[in-house]
């Protein structure tokens, strides 16, 4: 007599479907083909600085700094002259009253020559991400809420987006820090 009641047929889907879920958590923020460029883009922690809260269990502060990790490939047949990337990256914050803001940060990053099937690698900018949790739930921590990244080589230009809300969060993270000023 079994003493599972579970089959093993039952427990090899669910195997593979935990395995497939757990790879596709740890997979970039975005990697797509464009003309010829196979960008990847995720997030990293450059720095922390996390800690437990005195005002009780399961309270921790958050303070992280972070940036988007641009990985680029060349796929096509052809070497690619230096090019620059451009960034624009909205943060969404907490703030005491219990509601959000969006914070906007742009910037560029020169991008090196790229010669036919290599690739190259760059950190674009450095974003303070704080707050703090409840347990595990991260409602008053920053969070990115979108980003968009436009590569230029010679005289293209490629652009990356990780979301199609990205025009209408930008236009209230621009409205949100002219308030602020």
């Amino acid at each position: 007599m079994n003493a599972f009641p579970f089959r093993p047929a039952t427990n090899t889907r669910f195997s593979k479907l935990a395995a497939s879920l757990l790879l596709l958590s740890a997979s970039p923020l975005l990697a797509a083909e464009k003309d010829g460029l196979l960008v990847d883009i995720s997030k990293r922690i450059v720095a922390r600085n996390d800690h437990a809260t005195p005002q009780g269990v399961g309270n921790m502060e958050v303070d992280r700094l972070m940036s988007l990790k641009l990985d680029v490939t060349n796929k096509s047949m052809k070497d690619l002259p230096a090019g620059k990337a451009e960034y624009i990256v909205l943060i969404q914050q907490w703030g005491y009253d219990e509601k959000h803001s969006y914070r906007r940060y742009e910037g560029s990053h020169n991008l090196e020559a790229i010669r036919a099937a290599n690739s190259t690698s760059a950190f674009l900018g450095e974003f303070r991400i704080s707050g703090h949790m409840h347990g595990t739930s991260d409602r008053h921590v920053d969070q990115f809420a979108a980003w968009k990244v436009i590569i230029t080589k010679g005289d293209k230009k490629v652009e990356f987006v990780s979301t199609s809300r990205f025009d209408a969060l930008n236009k209230i993270a621009t409205m949100d820090s002219s308030h602020s000023r």
